[in-house]
Order: C-alpha cells, then structure tokens, then sequence
C-alpha cells in the first residue's frame, strides 16, 4: 500500500476502519469474484481494498471458495506545532 492507494477523503484525518471481503481463489493466482461483505465505519475504504486484492498475489494451483480477508486501517493526525 502507497500513499496513492490512501482515500482522499480520509487523507490528514485520524481513522480506524476494517474491510471483510470475501473472494474466491480458481488456481490462477489471482482472487476472483471479490466483494466487500462489511466495512465500518462507512465504505471509505472499500475501493482500496479492493484494489489492494486485486493486486495481490496468491499461490498458483490453489483452489478455494468463500476466502475471507480482513484489511484494517489507522491513521493519526500529526500534532501542528
């Protein structure tokens, strides 16, 4: 994850957020089928994620159903002065 994957909304702002997606893995190495089943506090993140899973790569030949991945996120604001 760079700073470019980072909501812009939720840039400079003190956050903690969680993700579950859930996806299937078909033997490629890739996820397929991904969908986010919960966030909090709001969907701010789900898009990142998404496309954090997306990019991730997975062991080639393994084969699963109804994986589920958990993406948490914090931040804290920088104190001014």
């Amino acid at each position: 994850m760079t700073v470019d994957d980072w909501p812009r909304r939720a840039l400079g702002r003190p956050v903690s957020a969680y993700v579950v997606v859930t996806y299937d893995l078909d033997g490629s190495g890739s996820a397929r089928n991904a969908t986010v089943s919960d966030s909090h506090p709001n969907t701010t993140f789900d898009r990142t994620t998404l496309s954090l899973l997306e990019r991730t790569s997975f062991a080639q030949g393994v084969v699963a159903q109804g994986c589920i991945n958990v993406r948490t996120y914090g931040a804290v604001r920088r104190a001014e002065g």
